[in-house]
């Protein structure tokens, strides 16, 4: 059994759901989100659900990094019962530049997996989540769920949809061969400087992020020097104190997306 509760211009709802999935709920015009469960629990005592979101086109949300407009996603798991740590598996987003403003979406249709700890043989979920829903105007939206997870049979449908999505979401880099040369940040030009070693990565695509900072980056510039890409710093923290922080890179190559990760290097 599942309870809802939303917040959205002042309106809660409360309805129950079906087992498997709670009830859709209406969030934004012609928008509406839900949450799907695979019904199965591992030998690692885990189990996969996700936020299934409905979105008409032009209408948007955001990545774990949500850029310089947009509102990112948090899950509040604390009220659970039986329950540990909810992580969310991100499929690799759009870059969507708009007014000059650079945000990472994903747009109409998205199932966002959720790997769930399970502590208990009667788990009840109890999870706020608080999402940007973004079209013209950009909606922060809150909703609370609850429901009684079950295993007693397994939901294939909703197994196969969130496989789906994890294999679109980046892993670390697991291939023999270094991807990138050099890699630094140039502090007198104010750019992240990476050199490219391998010629399927998909420059366009590249992502850089800095583990706990605000710091964004522009859209990917090619340099007159082959195999090089630069990315202006738009804001956030100064650099200097992010020395040695761990820098990831989230791009597309042909065996799909992947992450690279190195500590931050500054440079003169």
């Amino acid at each position: 059994m599942s309870r809802i509760f939303v917040t959205f211009a002042c309106l809660i709802f409360t309805t129950l759901a079906q087992a498997g999935q709670t009830p859709w709920v209406d969030v934004a015009p012609d928008t509406r989100l839900r949450l799907i469960f695979s019904d199965v629990l591992t030998s690692e005592a885990e189990t996969m659900m996700a936020l299934e979101l409905e979105m008409p086109p032009g209408t948007k949300t955001y990545w774990r990094v949500p850029g310089e407009t947009g509102i990112p996603l948090t899950l509040d798991n604390s009220n659970s019962t039986g329950l540990g740590e909810a992580k969310v598996i991100w499929p690799f987003p759009e870059r969507l530049q708009t007014y000059g403003y650079v945000d990472y979406v994903y747009q109409q249709n998205l199932i966002l997996p959720i790997k769930l700890q399970v502590k208990s043989s009667n788990p009840r979920l109890d999870m706020k989540l608080i999402l940007g829903v973004c079209s013209e105007v950009c909606i922060p939206v809150s909703v609370q769920i609850t429901h009684d997870l079950t295993f007693d049979a397994r939901d294939n449908r909703v197994a196969l949809q969130i496989a789906q999505n994890i294999a679109n979401s980046p892993i670390p880099w697991d291939q023999q061969d270094n991807p990138f040369g050099r890699i630094y940040y140039d502090l007198a030009s104010e750019q992240l400087r990476i050199e490219i070693s391998d010629s399927q990565i998909d420059m366009q695509t590249m992502i850089p992020t800095i583990e706990n900072s605000f710091v964004m980056f522009g859209m990917p510039q090619k340099s007159q020097t082959e195999g090089l890409v630069a990315f202006e710093k738009l804001g956030g923290d100064g650099m200097q104190d992010l020395a040695g922080k761990n820098l990831t890179l989230t791009f597309m190559s042909p065996d799909g997306p992947y992450e690279y990760s190195m500590p931050l290097i500054l440079s003169e």
